[in-house]
């Protein structure tokens, strides 16, 4: 096959909104693929730069609310948020119905886990934004703000448990609160593991967990 088509959905641009460029990248080819190396990308991979132009750029050229929306535009991406607010409401109504990741028939075991953790999924998908908004640097301060307040509840939670049962916090600490932060670092490590083709993602996620559990917690 000397031939392949690839199909891309472009969404269309409303009257005020200016023209976009991205690119789309191949890499990895299969089943004796080259590349060509005198075009961009060199051998190893393919790159195509795409520019969308808006045909409505004569007509809205001299409208002044049209010039400061088109400035908008070219500084916040009406296209993006769109799709961002897009994906937002997906991960909220996914947090709720969705019962298995794959689509597959839910079994008691995934009924139960989903029931579990549906408030947790429900409240941090509807605080947590996706990476479209400001360059995903707005997911990443609520991301770990949201940490960060689940670490303060599981602290106070431990001190209260020590308390009851008349453990000293030192006790809880390399028990309680250590099973509870280390549980989720495995289960991350071992899907990454999984799904991920060179496990990436695994190893930095245990050498990165240890690594600030030992220089900022112990230092703390």
């Amino acid at each position: 096959e000397m031939r392949q088509e690839v199909t891309l959905e472009l969404l269309p641009k409303q009257l005020s909104e200016a023209a976009d460029q991205f690119q789309l990248v191949l890499e990895d080819p299969e089943g004796g693929a080259i590349f060509n190396p005198n075009q961009d990308g060199s051998e190893d991979r393919c790159v195509l730069t795409i520019t969308i132009l808006n045909e409505n750029d004569e007509l809205t050229r001299n409208i002044a609310a049209m010039k400061m929306s088109r400035f908008v535009d070219k500084v916040m991406n009406i296209d993006k948020l769109r799709l961002g607010a897009q994906s937002w409401y997906e991960d909220i109504i996914s947090s709720v119905c969705d019962v298995t990741d794959d689509g597959e028939r839910a079994s008691c075991l995934d009924w139960m886990h989903h029931i579990c953790s549906m408030p947790w999924k429900f409240a941090l998908s509807v605080l947590i934004p996706p990476t479209a908004y400001c360059g995903g640097w707005l997911c990443f301060v609520m991301a770990i703000g949201a940490i960060g307040v689940l670490t303060c509840a599981i602290c106070d939670f431990a001190e209260l448990f020590g308390c009851v049962t008349s453990l000293e916090d030192s006790i809880t600490a390399i028990t309680i609160v250590a099973l509870g932060t280390s549980m989720p670092d495995l289960f991350a490590s071992q899907t990454a593991a999984v799904t991920d083709r060179y496990a990436d993602a695994s190893i930095v996620n245990v050498t990165g967990s240890n690594s600030v559990n030992v220089f900022l917690g112990i230092g703390l």
